[in-house]
């Protein structure tokens, strides 16, 4: 852990709670005896100093190439304090040390794969609405009636096309909008979605937030879709990859949440990544597991390439060198752990390799346009996946 950031999450939790009035500080001497304004400005320096901790600590996961951070600046200026990121320290990381340790046999690993190669399948009513959006003949109203033929399903799918909507939450108001606003691929892939997360809802485990994971997953999914947008690529498979890329983390919560449980505990224990912590007690981890789970439902490749690598050192590209969806999946993750929803004391921003900050073109302008969206993703469709 590098000097000067706090020493573990307990000891940033201690300061963020401190009174902000509570300063050891000797207050200025004022003319006339008012201490008010002394008093307002040293709480406001207080806040300032918080906020800068917790700037450090969030991107305490050096570069390998020793450059700040490509999300620092404007995760700094999105705060209201641009000058923080130059208080930030940065020092070069050995490539080694930012890969986990690799996949080994253990009965956990045998066994989750075997009972994820047995899970049941995705509803019929979702291949049977599949299939009419698939047929290029049947009527945007013929879909609609497809997909009301499940009524949980149904309301989802009206949930997720908000959130999918492109900045237009609250305007699909029928499944015959979901069908006219997203198209069919698209509204393909947010069927699919919300068949996955009704199947999920009621997951958990002792360390599980599962609201605060949907959230997460819903930031997620907009930077995805923002970066796709801003790069020419599919943004609704961008958008459906980014809310799900994180599926095997409810797998293992679902199947194994006594050992999903330890595994939380050991990674906030040594401030080390989740996927760590998992490949050492259970010798798979959740990207791993999660692409496993996306193949037997029969996911498109890429977004089960893209579960897959979402943690690996972003050397994947598309054809013709241009970005592939686990390159925008990487860099969405990385947008949604850097906007720190819930302030968890073990959050962190993961690392962005040279390669693929060029591959993205992560220009510090291009950064703060994809927070933005992010934020008001997560703010305008809160309620999308009915979880706030």
């Amino acid at each position: 852990m590098r000097q000067g950031l706090p020493c573990g999450s307990g000891a940033f939790r201690h300061r963020r709670r401190m009174p902000l009035a509570a300063s050891s500080e000797p207050l200025a001497d004022h003319p006339g005896g008012d201490q008010s304004a002394a008093i307002t400005t040293q709480a406001a320096a207080h806040r300032t100093r918080l906020q800068r901790d917790r700037l450090a600590w969030l991107f305490r996961t050096a570069q390998a190439d020793g450059r700040p951070h490509p999300l620092l600046l404007p995760v700094a200026c999105l705060r209201g304090d641009c000058g923080a990121a130059a208080r930030v320290p940065v020092h070069a990381m050995p490539p080694m040390a930012l890969s986990p340790p690799q996949p080994r046999a253990t009965p956990d690993r045998v066994a989750l794969v075997q009972r994820v190669g047995v899970l049941p399948p995705l509803p019929e009513a979702l291949a049977a609405a599949q299939r009419v959006l698939r047929d290029e003949d049947s009527s945007g109203r013929a879909c609609a009636e497809a997909l009301g033929r499940d009524p949980a399903l149904s309301a989802q799918v009206l949930r997720l096309a908000n959130a999918a909507g492109c900045g237009q939450a609250g305007r699909v108001a029928s499944l015959h909008d979901a069908v006219l606003l997203l198209g069919r691929q698209k509204l393909g892939l947010v069927l699919t979605a919300a068949a996955v997360i009704d199947r999920f809802d009621a997951a958990a485990c002792p360390g599980f937030d599962l609201t605060g994971f949907w959230h997460e997953s819903l930031a997620c999914a907009t930077a995805a879709q923002a970066l796709a947008m801003e790069l020419g690529a599919d943004d609704g498979l961008a958008f459906t990859t980014g809310l799900l890329h994180d599926l095997g983390r409810l797998v293992l919560a679902l199947l194994l949440p006594a050992a999903t449980a330890q595994a939380l505990a050991v990674a906030r224990g040594r401030d080390q990544p989740l996927h760590w912590a998992e490949r050492e007690l259970l010798g798979i981890d959740h990207a791993e597991l999660g692409a496993q789970l996306a193949r037997h439902w029969q996911f498109p490749p890429a977004m089960v390439a893209a579960i897959a690598g979402h943690h690996g050192p972003g050397q994947s590209t598309g054809l013709g060198g241009r970005p592939s969806l686990t390159d925008l999946l990487q860099g969405a993750d990385a947008v949604a752990h850097a906007l720190d929803l819930h302030q968890a004391e073990d959050e962190r921003v993961p690392a962005i390799c040279p390669q693929l900050v060029l591959r993205l073109q992560l220009t510090p302008e291009r950064c703060a346009r994809v927070l933005a969206v992010a934020v008001q993703g997560v703010e305008s469709a809160g309620r999308a996946l009915g979880t706030a």
